[in-house]
């Protein structure tokens, strides 16, 4: 039988819109406009989470990549280069508000694990965090990190205050066990109230140190004027109880024409709790491990003592590694430090 050509032309539908003989629902005009209104949500949803993904990298960058700013000048030339653990002593540099003379000071925190205490220290009022070698020589210790308010709000008691430097995050409800949940949102509150070169790690670690400190053991005091109670000071707040303990003894060797860097240096270490049992003045040409043609700073001891944490302190000081060596020198003195033209922020006015 012959089919007519309008038949054999016609296209078979498709799809079979029919469901026991009606029009599917999606194929609805509603139906088609859900459909469509869904895609569009998924896809503006996926940007929107992109775009948060970003800004949270963006946060993260900030904090672990680029200090914040203006210190720039005091943190490239004060700032230890290695990570904090949490562990150890840590000195901070930071400011405080005196209410009653309405008087902006400098002010050095002390941070102590192994008791826990922390100290906040009232510096002289001479002293600057924007002028390194002032701010280095009057209290000698070295500076590993810094936080300097934007405001001063948080009252600590004794007529001063100190903002979100470091105290009003005592009860924080970020310093739990979660806090990295918390990580974006607790870097943009430190940055919109201060500026730190604290990396992310670093700022958790002492959220919870502070918490776990008694409130007793937070202290605030000036910084001792006489020499009798500099030295009780040095022994109570500044001397680092895991350096006392490794009793390592130190040579400090000036290479340079600078007068007084040695005895610059030495009192740093002292501070520190070091051993310092000899300094003096080194010919370059007459130093086996110097390199005179640098001048660089040179950090010596023997190989047992390499990565123990006595040199590791004096590492983060100089922003340099330590090498080992053997000799006559090294069987006077545990740890030997040349110093070098390299080393300016600890030159003596």
């Amino acid at each position: 039988m012959n089919i007519p050509t309008i038949f054999k032309n016609r296209r078979k539908p498709k799809h079979n819109f029919k469901i026991n003989g009606t029009v599917s629902f999606w194929e609805k005009p509603i139906g088609k406009n859900i459909i469509k209104g869904t895609k569009i949500a998924a896809i503006l949803l996926g940007v929107i989470v992109i775009i948060a993904i970003i800004f949270e990298a963006i946060t993260l960058w900030r904090f672990y990549v680029r200090p914040l700013e203006p210190y720039n000048e005091f943190t490239s030339s004060m700032r230890s280069s290695s990570q904090w653990d949490g562990s150890r002593q840590l000195f901070i540099g930071t400011w405080i508000w005196e209410r009653d003379r309405n008087l902006v000071r400098n002010a050095l925190v002390v941070v102590r694990p192994s008791d826990p205490s922390v100290h906040v220290v009232i510096l002289p009022e001479e002293t600057s965090l924007k002028d390194t070698n002032t701010f280095s020589q009057t209290i000698s210790v070295p500076i590993d990190r810094y936080i300097v308010d934007k405001r001063a709000e948080a009252p600590i008691g004794d007529g001063y205050q100190i903002s979100t430097t470091v105290l009003s995050f005592l009860e924080t409800e970020y310093a739990d066990s979660t806090a990295y949940l918390h990580l974006p949102t607790l870097f943009r509150t430190f940055e919109s109230r201060v500026y730190t070169d604290l990396s992310p790690n670093e700022m958790i670690k002492l959220l919870r140190l502070m918490r776990e400190t008694p409130e007793e053991d937070i202290t605030v005091e000036d910084w001792p004027g006489t020499s009798l109670a500099l030295e009780e000071f040095r022994t109570d707040v500044l001397n680092d109880s895991e350096i006392l303990a490794g009793n390592r003894t130190v040579w400090i060797r000036n290479t340079t024409e600078i007068p007084g860097m040695a005895s610059t240096i030495s009192a740093y270490l002292y501070n520190l709790g070091f051993d310092v049992i000899r300094v003096d003045n080194a010919n370059c040409a007459s130093i086996e491990m110097f390199d005179c043609d640098s001048q660089k700073t040179t950090i010596l001891t023997s190989k047992d003592y390499l990565h123990t944490y006595p040199v590791e302190r004096i590492e983060s000081l100089f922003k340099i590694n330590a090498i080992s060596g053997e000799g006559d020198d090294l069987r006077r003195a545990d740890i030997i430090i040349f110093v070098g033209e390299d080393f300016q922020q600890f030159q003596s006015e």
